[in-house]
């Protein structure tokens, strides 16, 4: 199906070279605010209670692996460059980055169930390191902040009316195992996740589109579809910004952070999947992998 992405990036530029860009772009969709060690962080408006991110839109196949297609107005930006963390009393809000990937969230499978999480600002990618299968137990990702569908459900055009839901969330955490797979291949992030082939035994037709990847100076839409391809106009944001944006509606001096543990379920239930993430990461790295975990930066809130 044909997807409106965004409109054309005017103000917008492709050369742009900090954070800064989001400021004016993203303004009409929703508030610029100030929030602890994190600085400027941007929040959609008129949104009701249960909305979270990645939640409006659908999941598609490209080169670069799984490619979350936003059917909110400002998905080319918050569902492709920068983190995502919930405050207390307040709700979610993103946190502008750098680096284009398909998505950024940490992914779950298992039994007839797939889900995935936003992941926070502590989710630092470096090409050496990538985002692996301990992305849960490192950042403390709770059941709370998964969105789960029916594996059969992947290829629907509308993931929001098939999404299980989040008192659930828990129970069906237990059924899965972590399958995030973030890394870089040819200069581009790739989001491997979950496994097509292990979709309601390979019967699912998943949507597949071709990734144009579009680098020029040149204004236009930031992210369209259109025969078949998904295009995307990469912003070359070199560093990040830390000059205030035009309007900053609030500023929380000292938020409370939700990790996506309260509220679900039993303490004993909770300390068993605790145990069970924790499990999960041990054995990923007893198996073999190489890698090094990422350091927190100073002054990163603690997983609960």
């Amino acid at each position: 199906m044909a997807l409106l992405l965004a409109g054309a990036l005017s103000p917008l530029s492709a050369v742009a070279d900090s954070t800064a860009v989001f400021y004016e772009a993203l303004a009409p969709y929703g508030n610029w605010m100030e929030v602890g060690n994190y600085g400027y962080c941007w929040q959609p408006k008129n949104e009701s209670p249960d909305w979270q991110p990645y939640r409006d839109g659908e999941w598609t196949i490209t080169e670069a692996g799984w490619a979350w297609i936003s059917h909110e107005p400002f998905g080319w930006a918050v569902y492709h460059y920068g983190r995502w963390l919930k405050v207390e009393n307040m709700g979610w809000v993103w946190v502008p980055g750098t680096t284009w990937a398909p998505a950024w969230v940490s992914w779950r499978q298992g039994g007839a169930y797939i889900g995935w999480a936003p992941l926070p600002p502590e989710a630092i990618f470096r090409a050496h390191t990538g985002i692996s299968r301990w992305s849960d137990a490192y950042f403390g990702i709770g059941p709370g902040h998964y969105r789960f569908v029916r594996s059969s459900e992947l290829h629907c055009g509308d993931v929001a009316s098939q999404l299980i839901p989040v008192a659930q969330s828990a129970s069906v955490m237990r059924q899965t195992e972590n399958v995030t797979q973030i890394m870089e291949s040819h200069d581009l992030v790739q989001n491997a996740g979950p496994n097509v082939k292990l979709l309601a035994n390979g019967t699912t037709a998943v949507r597949r589109l071709r990734l144009a990847i579009h680098t020029g100076s040149e204004a236009g839409k930031p992210m369209w579809e259109e025969a078949g391809t998904l295009h995307v106009r990469v912003l070359d944001l070199k560093d990040p910004n830390h000059s205030a944006p035009p309007t900053v509606n609030k500023t929380f001096s000292h938020p409370v952070f939700d990790f996506g543990w309260n509220h679900m379920g039993r303490a004993s239930q909770i300390s068993q999947l605790r145990f069970q993430i924790l499990n999960e990461a041990r054995a990923f790295v007893e198996r073999g992998w190489s890698g090094v975990l990422p350091l927190r930066e100073e002054g990163a809130p603690a997983s609960p």
